[in-house]
């Protein structure tokens, strides 16, 4: 059994019973694989650096945030679980801003770019 992971694995652990390995990533990730099953859960998840700016998605429950770690993360304001995860390797998001009723967003990048997010199809409409 193996899992595969966004980033360098940084500490691993075993249950007493030898059935749940638990595994931490330098990227800010928690996951425990469960042996009797076979099925991996991520427990956590987070930004790498400091969050610069958010917003609050009505339409879906959800908390925008945006880092300096070149991520863009929306999180279940119930459960507090990252629902979506944008990365802009290149290029540093700055602001961000919820559509108030329908399921995107848009994002300001430190270039000069902005873009339109589509939440439920986890894409990109437009750079504009």
């Amino acid at each position: 059994m193996e899992a595969q992971h966004e980033g360098t694995v940084g500490s691993v652990d075993i249950s007493p019973d030898g059935l749940k390995v638990a595994c931490g990533t330098l990227y800010g990730s928690i996951g425990v694989l469960d042996k009797s099953n076979l099925n991996y859960k991520t427990l956590l998840r987070s930004h790498t650096d400091d969050i610069i700016d958010s917003d609050f998605h009505l339409q879906k429950q959800s908390i925008i945030t945006i880092s300096t770690d070149r991520s863009i993360r929306l999180w279940d304001i119930e459960t507090f679980d990252e629902v979506y995860e944008f990365t802009s390797p290149k290029e540093q998001p700055l602001c961000v801003a919820a559509h108030p009723n329908q399921p995107v967003f848009a994002c300001g990048f430190e270039e000069g770019k902005m873009s339109l997010f589509d939440i439920e199809n986890t894409e990109v409409f437009d750079d504009f």
